[in-house]
């Protein structure tokens, strides 16, 4: 359920020289709204894309995983 918003940033990022490293692991359905995690993932990635347009080095991580039955969003 975050492949369109990762998408949609990665596309948008990549026009404007960003470069991307991605890892996502399989998450199962959990407590919050996939409405409510795109909406927090797309706020996150808008704010990465935006420091990494600042940066000389133009690349973002993100890694996406579930530890403990929580959902772990790392961008770096």
């Amino acid at each position: 359920f975050f492949d369109s918003v990762v998408t949609s940033k990665y596309l948008y990022g990549s026009s404007r020289g960003i470069k991307f490293n991605i890892n996502t692991e399989k998450i199962e359905k959990g407590k919050i709204s996939d409405f409510d995690i795109n909406i927090i993932l797309s706020n996150i990635l808008d704010n990465a894309i935006e420091g990494a347009l600042k940066s000389k080095e133009k690349i973002i991580y993100i890694d996406i995983f579930e530890k403990n039955n929580n959902i772990v969003l790392a961008l770096f």
